[in-house]
């Protein structure tokens, strides 16, 4: 990452603009202390979406559900039709909580993760990130809220956003930016700091989901614009045509053509 003073000095600046997260209300990630399974189930049904949307997601999965084992052992299909088709990602998002979940249910013969207190920060890391279809921002969020362990959360729509800022580069991965942030943010701020960013990227997702569409549909307009133009140009001729001159006809003639010229016509 080139100059990273001045995007050190840039993510303060964002920091400073965000509202608080003790000013935000009961909402959030960590209005209410859930249990790790919980938190993952939560923290995936968050990435690349809001907290509003996912609690209102996994509202509706536990209308149907008892508990984290029955959502284990429901087949991805069956997730997909309860938190609905058009959930963001909703096919990528099943598979990948559905895999997790069955990976920590074979590790421990049940789906807790209680073997990990008292474990250190960095084994609980390596073990969530060692989960398959784990993301960095369940991982990060896992550890952070559940474990007191310093990470940072960042999903495609909080990189964008960081992006733009120029808080950090742009073709960064998540996994990069949120090693960033780790690094300019103190341990003990974390979680004031994800929620404050948390909200932040909830508040602009609609325009960054939106964010491509635009530009495309303007290229693609312009480029058919172009095409339209060559393809309007008269084609020369090779031969001019050779002017026809009328043959004199008689009265009887001029009230029906010549065999002639009909065959032309």
């Amino acid at each position: 990452m080139k100059n990273t003073s001045a995007h050190a000095k840039r993510l303060a600046s964002l920091l400073k603009s965000l509202t608080p997260a003790s000013s935000q209300g009961g909402d959030g990630p960590a209005s209410s202390p859930l249990d790790p399974v919980t938190r993952i189930v939560m923290g995936f049904l968050e990435w690349n979406s809001t907290v509003k949307a996912a609690e209102a997601a996994h509202g509706r999965l536990m209308t149907m559900l008892v508990d984290n084992n029955d959502l284990r052992v429901s087949h991805p299909s069956q997730l997909i039709s309860l938190i609905g088709p058009r959930y963001p990602r909703v096919e990528e998002r099943c598979a990948r909580l559905h895999d997790v979940l069955q990976k920590i249910f074979e590790r421990e013969h049940l789906v807790s993760l209680a073997s990990l207190d008292g474990k250190s920060k960095k084994d609980v890391r390596a073990y969530f990130d060692s989960l398959p279809g784990m993301v960095q921002y369940v991982s990060a969020q896992s550890l952070l809220l559940s474990f007191a362990g310093h990470a940072m959360p960042v999903d495609d729509t909080m990189l964008a956003l960081l992006v733009d800022k120029g808080v950090v580069d742009a073709g960064m991965s998540v996994d990069e930016a949120g090693g960033v942030l780790e690094k300019n943010i103190k341990a003990d701020e974390g979680v004031e700091t994800h929620l404050a960013l948390r909200a932040w990227a909830d508040e602009n997702f609609d325009a960054t989901a939106k964010g491509g569409g635009k530009t495309s549909k303007k290229k693609t307009k312009t480029a058919s614009l172009k095409t339209n133009k060559t393809s309007s140009k008269p084609k020369a001729s090779s031969k001019p045509k050779a002017a026809v001159k009328p043959k004199p006809t008689s009265k009887a003639s001029a009230t029906a053509p010549a065999k002639g010229i009909a065959r032309h016509r």
